[in-house]
């Protein structure tokens, strides 16, 4: 259960981040056409409130993100460390999954574990980044 809604989470960022991109290119194109004939910069003639509650959206999609990929990471390591009676203790014939191909099989998960726990590491550091850079 929880592995599939840490693949769920990790499914729906690009749909979510599609909608972000979506919502904001509408808004822009309204601003746009509100706004024709003045000087001010398209930044001046933008909405605070716009601004901080896409901030707020975009934050809240990679928290989920980071989240989605330090949880799959974490059910993956468990499968691999095969801690007996561990939270992620769910296959404890670890040693028989896949047959012949065991070795490449476990190479994946190890592999793919690697990659979501690099890409956590780097969603939490782009956070620390724009927090820094807004404060």
């Amino acid at each position: 259960m929880e592995f599939e809604h840490g693949l769920a989470g990790l499914e729906a960022v690009p749909r979510e981040l599609a909608q972000l991109d979506a919502d904001l290119e509408l808004e822009l194109e309204m601003e746009v056409s509100t706004s024709a004939g003045t000087d001010l910069p398209l930044l001046a003639r933008t909405d605070p409130e716009q601004v901080t509650s896409a901030d707020q959206r975009a934050r809240r999609i990679v928290e989920s993100a980071a989240h989605h990929c330090a949880t799959v990471a974490a059910i993956i390591g468990g499968i691999l460390d095969g801690r007996v009676g561990g939270k992620y203790d769910s296959i404890a014939n670890r040693s028989t999954i896949g047959g012949r191909d065991n070795r490449r099989l476990l190479a994946e998960f190890a592999s793919s574990r690697n990659l979501l726990e690099k890409a956590d590491s780097y969603l939490r550091q782009a956070m620390a980044l724009e927090l820094q850079a807004g404060a």
